[in-house]
């Protein structure tokens, strides 16, 4: 039972972080975070995107990631 509780950790663990938000990106905060209100109750979720090299505000080309696209 001991070696069997870390592998059912491990299984719990990854359904418990995966989730799925569906809405609209209200805000950008530099060019891998964002805010969405979720389409279901408006609620905001801050969202950090994983493994998303992006530059922050101030560095160059910071406005150009935090810029929401009209399309």
């Amino acid at each position: 039972m001991k070696k069997l509780l870390p592998l059912l950790l491990c299984v719990f663990s990854l359904t418990v972080l995966s989730a799925e938000i569906r809405g609209k990106i209200v805000r950008v905060a530099d060019g891998d975070t964002v805010t969405v209100l979720d389409a279901l109750d408006g609620a905001p979720f801050r969202i950090r995107l994983d493994k998303i090299d992006a530059p922050e505000l101030r560095q160059p080309f910071g406005p150009e990631a935090a810029a929401i696209s009209p399309h």
